[in-house]
């Protein structure tokens, strides 16, 4: 019992590391809060853009 128990959290970990690194590639690297919306998520792509203009 215990070790299907291990086995079933293992393979959720490995699903949920595959959708993080997933997100992170799609969306073109990290989230990082956004200064001027105060509870807003950007990606770091968005906020170096932003950073230039």
């Amino acid at each position: 019992m215990l070790l299907l128990i291990l086995i079933l959290f293992g393979v959720l970990s490995v699903i949920a590391l595959l959708i993080i690194l997933w997100d992170y590639f799609k969306h073109g690297g990290a989230a990082v809060w956004d200064p001027e919306h105060p509870g807003r998520i950007i990606t770091m792509k968005e906020a170096k853009a932003r950073r230039k203009k």
